[in-house]
């Protein structure tokens, strides 16, 4: 930005700004491109209209209010300032629409508000804007545009009533002069003034031990370049309003304090915790000043409200501790947000808190009462925006109006409407009864619960209840005596053999008194004995425990003692191995079976559904791991609903690779035996995935079901044969942790994959499967993610929070479960089955079984997974999921497995480090700045570490101790008068001049050691003085530590020298609108879509190129033909960061195929040098009016939406060339274009493709 010079003689004052004034500078600088804290001030008049009437007034009133003669400055100054100036010369910018109808004046005053609110406010110049839009008759309508840091809504009503007052007296013929007000500097003495160690022992004592920030309910974590406000606006019911009153009279504290209790309440329950923080605007006017009413200027200042309430409080005595809270505050209300966050124990550049709360005592229509108004005033709005995520705005009318700004790229606008409707909802529970707690406020309404408790749960289902498994088997033996059963090491068993030789075991211990409620343990790897005994054991009626025979000896036997099994069975191996247990009596397998002495009859006896089917041990938090009881009717039910929702049937085959010891297991060993079908065992041992991918060919294996972990080396080794010797699989069912699709993605998009991926969830506690989610082989292969999915038959899911109310669609709680599938409990240990299993809030006499993961619903009443209780980390004073950052991670197409843990560096910083499998070293940089994309920066790992493999535990868990530290300086590198480069040395010397510090280490992070948003401002000052013009501000708070700013400083010095300029493509003037948006301008787009036709996919097989080319190739054309250029140069996406000019020179080419081939050669070639985005936006500053830089890419290339500040034309092009299907989508900057052209230039492209397509018919192939 060029800064106009200023003539000294027209200099009246210049003062240093307040601290709320530096705190929006930093927001405008850091910010240009968003709407935010520009103001828009829209009056509908309707009255005389005498314009050198308005202007005379105008002027008179600019005079009087210093604040409208200010401007800015801040380069290369050691703090920014406000220069008042003696004379300015207002400008109106009027327009006369007066000559259309009706309806098309109503159209163009949208526009031209829409045109003004797109223009960006130069504050170095004039902070503030008129425009005058003449209507038909006596209507006008008056625009008063203006930038925050001169005015606050108090002053926008002061000089409201000035304008229309002195407007009225004038026309009225009486005299009339804007009264003279104090001077602006007043202010800024006397909050410099403050005493600022009574200031520092107020904040930190109020903010002492609070720790986590308050996290809002964000659809979306993107972060994007521009920042567009949207409302959603609530008016407060009559007798609410009413109720209120009355209530505030009754207990003696204020309105305010309602409505900041009502928010307090809120942000509890959607944050689950009981210690919140918000913003609250206070009006800055401290009565110690004279005549500080009438000023003008910016007088408010934001601060925290900390919100803090115990279970046993009441509605009334929160209100009461409120108040006097307030009262206290107030003596400190003009202390600067920066100076309290300094106080507190966020050291981050993260802001305190993301949402405010602004009471308006000042409604604008109150400006015009009481006035003689020859021009009145019809209607009045105020647009306006924070920086803040989420603002509550109060008008304190009676009715009471609510308006919720939010920033449309973090929310949904169902999601403000729902948090809108849950606020009221808590208002009026506080107005109505005080004397609840707030743990008794429920804040959803009916038709919400009614949706998530039950619509959402609508799982029953009958099934044979009254049927055990081994009954359901014996059904399969009987109709298929002579059907295979089980297949392992090329040997085979019938279901007849089967059977009796697990008949034979039954009999052998109903002899031994084995009966129901019996514990009898199962210590065999896969192969047919085991199934035989575990299939015996439920035929005489007990329950089993499957035991790993690759556990420590110490471990078995503590198995054995807990459970009190009084029999093993083992077979010829295990025996082998098993040190001998006195309390437990050790048979082999093999010895009982062929004993031909037992009977091999069914058993028959009584059957009861709640009897005990197995005993599974899982990981304990105490060091033991612990039993879970499961019930033979539970599953009884997972079976019937897994066999039935897949189809499951006498063809199928399934593989059986999980060791017995795991919950997956049990179903996967019995589903195909109750259906008449195969199961195939594994060989036990070390995955040989040759051996495996053959057995899986030579059996015709039809189901697998294992974590994901253990398919991805299934897929890369069958990678080189075409996937041919896994073809046979139709459905994968995988679990136990989220899915990586990358690691999927080449099987899925081979010509073989014809299988349905399965995502099942649940815990041994309920029974293996709670949850589910099928994705088709189309749906497969373009999912961005896998939810968990819904509920299974008999099955309740509820996310609640810590009180166990119900959490609305979108929020992070807890997972309980309910339902036939609950366990009984675990085995001998009653505390913690109490603590594990609750009572059903929903269901009187129920249980509820509480998970610790941590889930939200999506709007497709699909499960979300988000991590676990326990792990979760605190980085920074913001709590961090690490599985979410995991999640990120795992969409990168370079990842192929990740896990993320948080290390403490040698300054006592916690910082986090990404362990990533599958990435080159070169990849890592590509992987950090796609998390740099999509995450917050406290999210953002510190540190990426690349790892051939991830260290296991024994049960293939990662072992996240074996893990190696990072090997670089988070901080402990101090000495850089050695080590540190000329510039790291330059920025140095400033940091230690701004933050008042000598020791600083390369890699300390700016806002962790003592800088803000204002020093911010101020380093860069001193670095545009010896580096100018080398980095923006916007660089440097995206560059926080001296490294940093370093390396982006000498990088774009080499990247600067070897590309000084860009080409674009100058498209006619038609193309535009008429009136170009300025390049500060919000961006919006307009967005267009097509299809290829299929007979074109035959051109590419002609030709020998691949869809890509043909699509870019004619985009090129048709850039050619509306610009009439001979060269074109479109931008090629590399990567999130980086872009390459591909150059085509038209005259070159003759006919379509020579395009063609060298749109292929050159993709597949050498490409010109890359250049970074940044680099982009720099040099496309000085674009001319209708030069157009495009850019062409693959859609799943393109992870992030590309800056249309940047782009004006974006090509993206969606190819699935295993069902032949392209789409093409083209998204254009709606400030600078038509629309009808563009839709004409997208026209011309399906135009384009038809003839295309007509010629290589009638031609024969060439074009």
């Amino acid at each position: 930005m060029t800064i106009k010079k200023i003539d000294k003689e027209n200099v009246e004052d210049i003062l240093s700004l307040s601290p709320l004034q530096e705190g929006l500078l930093f927001h405008y600088l850091t910010e240009p491109d968003s709407e935010q804290y520009f103001e828009q001030l829209v009056l509908h008049l309707e009255g005389e209209w005498h314009e050198a009437t308005f202007r005379n007034v105008l002027q008179n009133v600019v005079q009087a209010n210093e604040m409208l003669r200010s401007i800015f400055r801040w380069e290369k100054l050691e703090k920014p300032i406000q220069i008042i100036l003696k004379q300015v010369e207002p400008t109106i910018n009027l327009v006369d629409l007066s000559g259309y109808s009706d309806t098309m004046q109503s159209m163009k005053v949208e526009e031209l508000i829409a045109s003004d609110r797109a223009e960006k406010i130069d504050i170095s110049v004039a902070p503030w804007r008129v425009h005058l839009y003449r209507l038909s008759g006596n209507k006008s309508v008056l625009v008063l545009s203006n930038h925050h840091l001169i005015l606050d809504g108090w002053s926008t009503g002061l000089l409201l009533k000035e304008l229309i007052e002195g407007y009225n007296s004038l026309l009225s013929g009486r005299s009339w002069q804007a009264s003279t007000k104090p001077k602006y500097k007043q202010f800024i003495r006397y909050i410099e003034a403050d005493d600022k160690h009574k200031q520092q022992q107020f904040w930190s004592s109020y903010l002492n031990g609070f720790e986590v920030k308050t996290p809002l309910p964000t659809d979306k974590k993107v972060k994007s370049e521009y920042t567009k406000t949207k409302h959603v606006n609530v008016q407060v019911p009559k007798l609410l309003s009413d109720r209120m009153q009355l209530l505030v009279a009754e207990e003696g504290v204020t309105v305010a304090s309602v409505f900041y209790t009502a928010w307090g309440i809120l942000l509890q329950k959607y944050g689950n915790m009981d210690d919140v923080l918000f913003g609250t605007t206070v009006s800055g006017r401290n009565p110690d000043i004279l005549g500080i009413e009438q000023m003008v200027g910016l007088f408010i200042n934001t601060i925290p409200l900390r919100f803090k309430t115990n279970s046993d409080e009441t509605i009334a005595q929160i209100l009461k501790r409120t108040s006097r809270m307030l009262r206290d505050r107030g003596e400190f209300d003009a202390s600067p947000l920066t100076e309290i966050k300094a106080h507190s124990e966020f050291k981050s550049k993260e802001s305190l808190f993301d949402s405010i709360v602004v009471i308006e005592n000042y409604p604008l229509d109150q400006a015009f009462k009481g006035l003689d108004q020859r021009l009145r005033v019809t209607h009045v709005s105020l647009l306006e925006s924070t920086h803040y995520p989420l603002a509550l705005a109060i008008t304190m009318d009676e009715p009471f109006n609510l308006q919720f700004q939010y920033k449309a790229e973090m929310f949904e606008e169902a999601t403000i409407q729902r948090l809108a409707d849950h606020f009221v909802r808590i208002l009026t529970s506080c107005v109505k009864n005080p004397h609840v707690r707030t743990s008794q406020i429920v804040m959803l309404g009916e038709n919400e619960i009614e949706q998530l408790c039950k619509q959402y749960n609508q799982t029953e289902t009958k099934y044979p209840v009254h049927l055990s498994i081994h009954e359901m088997f014996e059904s399969q033996a009987e109709l298929h005596p002579d059907t295979v059963a089980l297949i392992c090491n090329q040997q085979k068993m019938t279901y007849r053999e089967l059977n009796e030789k697990a008949n034979r075991l039954a009999w052998f211990l109903k002899a031994r008194g084995i009966g129901e409620e019996s514990i009898v343990g199962v210590m065999i790897e896969r192969s047919f004995e085991m199934i035989i005994g575990i299939l015996g054991i439920l035929k005489a009626g007990a329950a089993y425990v499957p035991i790993d025979p690759d556990y420590p000896s110490e471990r078995i036997t503590y198995l054995l003692n807990h459970s009190r099994t009084s029999v093993l069975l083992v077979d010829a191996v295990t025996e082998r191995n098993f040190t001998d247990n006195n309390q437990t009596s050790v048979f082999s397998v093999n010895d009982i079976i062929n004993d031909h002495s037992l009977p091999q009859h069914n058993v028959h006896g009584d059957y009861h559904p709640d009897r005990l089917i197995y005993v599974l041990y899982t990981s304990g938090s105490t060091g033991n791991p612990k039993g879970v009881m499961v019930k033979m009717h539970a599953f009884v039910n997972l079976l019937h609903w897994f066999t039935r929702e897949f189809c499951i049937d006498d063809q199928d085959v399934m593989l059986l690779i999980a060791p017995s010891s795991f919950d997956l297991a049990q179903k996967n060993m019995f589903c195909t035996l109750i259906q008449g079908g195969k199961l195939c065992l594994f060989e036990p041992g070390l995955y040989d995935y040759n051996r495996m991918s053959d057995l899986i060919f030579r059996e015709n294996v039809s189901l697998i079901n294992c974590a994901p972990s253990a398919v991805y080396p299934l897929i890369d080794f069958n990678e080189g044969t075409d996937f041919l010797r896994i073809a046979s699989l139709r459905l994968v069912f995988l679990g136990g942790e989220p899915i990586n699709l990358n690691r999927l993605m080449p099987w899925m998009k081979s010509a073989r994959f014809h299988a349905e991926i399965a995502n099942t969830y649940g815990p041994t506690e309920c029974t293996d499967i709670a949850a589910f989610l099928r994705l088709t082989p189309e749906e497969a292969v373009h999912a961005q993610g896998v939810p968990m999915g819904k509920p299974i038959d008999n099955t309740k899911l509820y996310v609640l929070d810590r009180e166990m109310n119900v959490l609305p669609e979108g929020r992070i709680g807890e997972l309980y479960i309910g339902g036939v599938g609950l366990a009984r409990g675990y085995f001998h240990a009653p505390e913690l089955t109490s603590e594990r299993f609750v009572d059903n809030p929903f269901d009187g006499g129920q249980k509820l079984y509480r998970t610790g993961d941590l889930v939200r619903y999506l709007p497709d009443g699909n499960l979300d997974y988000i991590g676990r209780t326990d792990y979760q980390v605190k980085i920074r004073g913001m709590r961090v999921e690490l599985a979410e950052i995991e999640a990120l991670l795992l969409n990168h197409s370079d990842v192929q497995e990740v896990v993320v843990i948080d290390w403490q560096g040698v300054n006592g910083i916690k910082y986090l480090c990404a362990y990533i499998v599958g990435a080159t070293e070169q990849a890592l940089a590509s992987i950090k700045a796609y998390a740099v994309l999509h995450l917050p920066d406290y999210m953002v790992p510190t540190a990426f570490m690349r790892m051939e493999q991830l260290p296991l535990t024994p049960n293939s868990k990662i072992d996240k101790k074996a893990l190696p530290e990072p090997q670089f300086s988070t901080g402990g590198d101090r000495d850089l008068a050695c080590n540190g480069s000329e510039t790291e040395l330059q920025v140095l010397a400033i940091w230690q001049k701004v933050l008042g510090a000598e020791e600083i280490g390369l890699y300390d992070q700016f806002f962790d050691i003592g800088g803000n948003s204002i020093l911010l401002i101020q380093m860069h000052s001193q670095l545009e003085k010896i580096l100018p013009g080398k980095i923006t501000i916007i660089e440097l708070f995206s560059s926080p530590t001296i490294a940093q700013i370093a390396q982006f400083i000498e990088k774009k010095d080499s990247s600067t020298s070897s590309l000084q300029s860009l080409e674009y493509v100058t498209l006619p003037a038609v193309f535009f609108r008429e009136m170009l948006e300025r390049q500060g301008a919000s961006v919006h787009s307009h967005h267009f879509e097509g299809r290829i036709p299929e007979e074109i996919w035959d051109i590419c097989s002609v030709e020998q190129i691949e869809m890509q080319d043909l699509m870019l190739a004619l985009f090129i054309y048709l850039l050619a033909e509306f610009s009439e250029q001979q060269t074109i140069v479109v931008q090629i996406h590399t990567n999130q960061v980086q872009f390459i000019p591909f150059v085509t020179k038209m005259d070159s080419f003759e006919h379509f195929s020579a395009l063609f081939q060298h749109v292929r050669n050159h993709r597949l070639g050498t490409f010109n040098e890359s250049i970074e985005l940044d680099h982009l936006r720099l040099l496309g500053r000085d674009k001319a009016p209708y030069d157009v830089l495009p850019l062409y890419s693959k859609k799943k290339d393109l992870k992030e939406p590309a800056p249309l500040n940047v782009f004006d034309l974006i090509w993206e092009v969606d190819i699935d060339e295993i069902h032949l299907n392209a789409v093409y989508s083209c998204t254009c900057n709606a400030n600078r274009f038509n629309r009808e052209q563009m839709n004409d230039l997208v026209d011309g492209y399906s135009e384009l493709i038809g003839l295309l397509a007509h010629q290589y018919e009638k031609s024969g192939g060439k074009s």
